[in-house]
């Protein structure tokens, strides 16, 4: 029966070792959460002086198996859904037509976003997705109220919390959500965080070996300082960089798996 539990012991760990990177990373808080379970279901598995107590511990460490595999598979689903919607030549447009409409607003366009949608919206946070043209009359505006509802459905399927359009220049042209990251640039603009750093990775890559960038979950200031991660795919017309579609995924999210 040791020999067995050691077994199982030793499958289990070098599964959680060899998990891709790309998935590792955002799941870094709940992989200690699953690893500290483990250690303890193991050990009562070792311990346990009767067979029902054995039952209960197997039990346990199954649970604990199934959760880390169903947040390997929700992510693994985020990722696919991201990735096939940068391929999209309906991405590409609406990030060339957001961000036309962006550079109409002039030298500090941010303020002028926000002030629309934002500051402007009759909807309080948490609802002002429900905002499809802010009827100023702006080239910006026509472009949201023709591709916003595309979005938002996109969005609540796929059960993001908000969803980034981001062109070549690091410029948020973009957001479901209209949070206080709206407009900004991940660079030069107030905010400097995890998505800044995963975009300048994305940046880099080429065509040909594209791939996703997780981030993992860290504080998001825009977000009232929620705990968040994200996951951005880059978006290539042909081998140019034109820019990334980035998802925000709420840290709750995981701990609705996770129960």
């Amino acid at each position: 029966m040791s020999t067995d539990v050691e077994t199982k012991k030793d499958n289990l760990l070098c599964r959680i070792t060899q998990m891709p990177m790309r998935i590792k990373l955002p799941l870094m808080m709940c992989a200690i959460a699953i690893l500290t379970g483990l250690v303890v279901g193991l050990s009562a598995i070792t311990t346990a002086t009767t067979q029902g107590e054995k039952n209960a511990a197997e039990d346990f460490k199954r649970i604990l198996i199934t959760r880390d595999e169903k947040i390997t598979a929700a992510f693994e689903g985020y990722e696919d859904s991201l990735i096939l919607a940068a391929k999209s030549p309906y991405i590409a447009q609406a990030l060339r037509d957001f961000s036309a409409g962006r550079r109409d607003f002039g030298e500090n366009p941010a303020p002028v976003m926000q002030s629309l949608y934002i500051q402007g919206n009759p909807n309080k946070l948490g609802e002002r997705h429900a905002l499809k043209d802010a009827q100023d009359g702006s080239s910006y505006s026509a472009a949201h109220r023709s591709y916003h509802p595309y979005f938002s459905d996109f969005t609540r399927e796929n059960e993001f919390y908000d969803l980034f359009l981001i062109d070549a220049e690091g410029n948020i042209v973009y957001t479901y959500a209209k949070e206080e990251d709206f407009g900004e640039n991940l660079f030069t603009g107030r905010w400097k965080t995890s998505l800044s750093e995963a975009f300048a990775e994305l940046a880099k890559q080429n065509a040909a070996t594209a791939s996703a960038v997780f981030t993992d979950f860290s504080v998001y200031a825009p977000s009232d300082n929620a705990h968040a991660g994200f996951i951005l795919s880059p978006v290539f017309e042909g081998n140019r960089f034109v820019g990334a579609v980035a998802a925000q995924i709420p840290l709750n999210t995981l701990n609705a798996i996770m129960t």
